[in-house]
C-alpha cells in the first residue's frame, strides 16, 4: 500500500501556463500561483510533474516566430510579454485594436511537452480572466491531437466563476475551487484510496514543516507553498499574507474567488522570505485583496520580514484601502517602491463603490504622506469607470477633485465578472448599447471592451480625461 505522501506516485502531470490571446496585457508582477501551489503540492504527493510557463518573458527568439515583439524588463523585474500580431476573433472585429498572441505559439507548448514528457497522464491548464478562453480551446485543439490518450484538464478561477461556460469549450475535466479542493478531488479520483480536504491539508501542513524555510509554531493550515523552484528565473517574490476580503463590493469577485476572509500564518509568509531572501530576490509584491484589514498581523510580517533582510523592496499593484493606512502603517511605506490606493470615486456614499472610506480619512491620509514624507512618484490612486450606472461627469469631477487634492490618479477598467452583484445590471446595459452587446460571451467582459463599447465612457471621452492626468506630467 502507498504512503499517504506518495499517493500520486503513479501518475505524470504537466502544469500549463498558456498563451494568452488578447489586446493588451503587461506583466505586473504576474505569477500562477494556483498552479505554483499545485504543482508543489502534487510533488509532495509523489506525483511527476513538469511545468512549462507559456508566458516566461526569459525565453530567447529561437522559441518565437519572425514578427515576434520582444519582451522588456524593468528593475523591479515588471515589464512586456514576447507578442505577436495575430487576427482578431470574429465577434470582435469592431474593435478598431490590434489583437495578439502573448507568450509562446500554441504548436510550441504542445512540443515542448514531447520533450519533457513523452506520455502524461494529465496536462492541466489553468486560466485567470473569463476573456482569454479562446486560448484555452485553442490549446485544447492542439493536446488532444498530439496526445490522444492523455486527459487534459481545465482549472483556475475562469472556470472558477463561471463553470457553465468552461464545460462547454471539450476538456476531459472542469475542476473548479481554490488549490486545496484542486489537490483533494485529483487524490479522490485518481490514487486509488478515499481522502477528504482535510485530511489532505494535514499531510500538507507535515510537508510544509519539512521546508527548509519554513518555521512557524502553528498547527493550522494555511495553504500549499507556492513551487517557486519551478521558475527558473525568478525576478521578483510574491507574497500573500491574507486570503479572502471582508468587504462585499458589488463589482468584485474576491468573495466568489477566495471564500471568506482569512488570514495566513505569519509563519507561512516568512517562510517564502526566507526563500527568497537565499535567492537574492528582494523585489516583493503583496497579492492580497485587503492587506491592511488586520493592522497588527500586517506590521508583525513587516518587522520580521525585514529582520530577515532589509534589501527587500516592497510593491502594491493592488489598491489598498485608504481608511486603514493609519500612522502605523506609514512607518512601514518608506520601504514601499509602490503604493497604489483604492479611491474608485470621491462620490463616497454610492453604494456601488463600497463606501470604504469618507473625506476626513482621505484628508488625513493625504496629510501622512506630506508627514511621513513618502516619495508621491510611488504613489497613485485608482479611480474605476465604466461601471454600469456611472455618470462620466462624476468620474471627470473624480479626476479633477484628485488633481486638485494633490494627488496622482490611475484609471482602472471597469470588467462585469459573472456571480458578481453588478453583473445583471451590466449585462442589462450592455444590451442597451449602440452593438447590443450581450456579456454572457466572455470576450465583451475584457475591461478592452466593455467600458469602452457598453457606457457612455467611449474611447474619445476616456482619451480626454487620460490628458487630464498625463499631459500635466
Amino acid at each position: 500500500m502507498k504512503s499517504k505522501e506518495k499517493l500520486l506516485s503513479n501518475l505524470n502531470i504537466a502544469f500549463i501556463n498558456p498563451p494568452i490571446l488578447d489586446f493588451a496585457m503587461y506583466n505586473l508582477f504576474a505569477e500562477p500561483l494556483g498552479i505554483l501551489k499545485s504543482i508543489y503540492a502534487c510533488k509532495k504527493f509523489g506525483a511527476n510533474v513538469i511545468y512549462i510557463d507559456s508566458l516566461d518573458r526569459t525565453f530567447d527568439k529561437t522559441f518565437f516566430e519572425k514578427g515576434s515583439i520582444s519582451p522588456t524588463f524593468k528593475d523591479n523585474g515588471s515589464g512586456k510579454y514576447w507578442k505577436k500580431l495575430v487576427d482578431k476573433p470574429e465577434q470582435l472585429q469592431f474593435v478598431d485594436r490590434e489583437f495578439y498572441r502573448f507568450g509562446l505559439d500554441f504548436e510550441k507548448v504542445s512540443n515542448l511537452i514531447k520533450i519533457k514528457m513523452s506520455e502524461p497522464d494529465f496536462i492541466v491548464i489553468s486560466i485567470v480572466f473569463t476573456y482569454h478562453y479562446l486560448a484555452a480551446r485553442r490549446l485544447l485543439e492542439i493536446l488532444k491531437n498530439d496526445f490522444p490518450g492523455t486527459k487534459v484538464i481545465l482549472s483556475g478561477i475562469y472556470p472558477t466563476i463561471y463553470f457553465q461556460h468552461a464545460k462547454t469549450l471539450g476538456f476531459d475535466e472542469v475542476f473548479t475551487g481554490n488549490v486545496v479542493s484542486f489537490v483533494s478531488e485529483l487524490l479522490k479520483r485518481y490514487s486509488l484510496t478515499d481522502i477528504d480536504t482535510l485530511h489532505c491539508s494535514d499531510i500538507i501542513l507535515k510537508a510544509n514543516k519539512q521546508d527548509e524555510y519554513y518555521n512557524d509554531e502553528s498547527d493550522s493550515f494555511s495553504d500549499f507553498l507556492p513551487d517557486w523552484d519551478a521558475v527558473k528565473d525568478l525576478p521578483y517574490g510574491i507574497i500573500r499574507l491574507t486570503k479572502g476580503c471582508p468587504f462585499s463590493c458589488p463589482y468584485c469577485a474576491s468573495n466568489i474567488i477566495s471564500g471568506k476572509f482569512e488570514k495566513l500564518s505569519i509563519g507561512y509568509s516568512l517562510s517564502q522570505m526566507r526563500y527568497f531572501a537565499k535567492r537574492k530576490i528582494y523585489n516583493i509584491a503583496f497579492y492580497d485583496d485587503a492587506l491592511l484589514i488586520d493592522k497588527e498581523h500586517f506590521i508583525t510580517f513587516m518587522e520580521k520580514a525585514l529582520e530577515i533582510s532589509t534589501n527587500f523592496r516592497f510593491y502594491l499593484p493592488n489598491a489598498i484601502h485608504i481608511a486603514r493606512a493609519d500612522e502605523d502603517i506609514f512607518k512601514y511605506l518608506k520601504y514601499f517602491r509602490m503604493i497604489r490606493f483604492g479611491l474608485e470615486s470621491l462620490n463616497m456614499d454610492d453604494f456601488k463603490y463600497g463606501n470604504k472610506f469618507n473625506q476626513d480619512e482621505l484628508n488625513h491620509l493625504i496629510n501622512n504622506i506630506e508627514r511621513f514624507n513618502i516619495d508621491k512618484r510611488s504613489i497613485s490612486f485608482y479611480i474605476l469607470f465604466g461601471l454600469p450606472g456611472q455618470d462620466f461627469t462624476e468620474v471627470e469631477r473624480t479626476v479633477k477633485g484628485a488633481l486638485k487634492l494633490g494627488i496622482s490618479p490611475r484609471f482602472a477598467e471597469f470588467s462585469p465578472i459573472p456571480g458578481t452583484k453588478i453583473f445583471d445590471l451590466a449585462k442589462e446595459e450592455s444590451l442597451m448599447s449602440n452593438l447590443r452587446l450581450n456579456i454572457e460571451e466572455p470576450l465583451y467582459q475584457n475591461p478592452c471592451i466593455y467600458p469602452y463599447y457598453a457606457t457612455e465612457f467611449t474611447i474619445e471621452r476616456m482619451k480626454y480625461l487620460r490628458s487630464l492626468v498625463y499631459d500635466k506630467k
